[in-house]
């Protein structure tokens, strides 16, 4: 597996909703990084047994994850994205499928939107990434 180095100057990017809309659409570096979504949703029902548990996908940008956990039983899911130009990609991805993922645009250092305890479960691919680096 080829290696990819992120420069400072994109790392000081990532908190930029703006940057992140181009980036999915000009450039190779919105793949999924080292898990795929069918790793991380294998993962989360191994540590998830109840499959109407609800479940937030925080960062979720144009990943495969919320089609991955519907494909395995999970049908309560919202995705959390700062980026709305991300979301809509993640819209088009599932028009004309069967998965109707909540996508919520926000901040998730900012979750006041929902009330406390309504999810049961809290999913950072990123994070899983890392993880399964290990």
């Amino acid at each position: 597996m080829d290696e990819k180095r992120i420069s400072d100057d994109e790392l000081n990017n990532y908190e930029d909703p703006e940057w992140w809309a181009e980036a999915t659409t000009t450039s190779e570096l919105y793949d999924d990084w080292v898990a795929s979504p069918c790793a991380v949703a294998v993962l989360v029902e191994k540590l998830v047994r109840n499959k109407r548990s609800r479940i937030l996908v925080v960062g979720n940008g144009c990943s495969g994850l919320p089609r991955a956990l519907h494909a395995r039983g999970f049908h309560a899911i919202t995705a959390l994205d700062s980026c709305e130009a991300i979301q809509i990609c993640q819209a088009a991805h599932e028009e004309y499928s069967d998965v109707k993922t909540n996508l919520v645009l926000g901040d998730v250092r900012r979750l006041r939107m929902f009330p406390d305890m309504h999810f049961d479960v809290v999913v950072d691919k990123g994070l899983c990434d890392i993880l399964l680096c290990y």
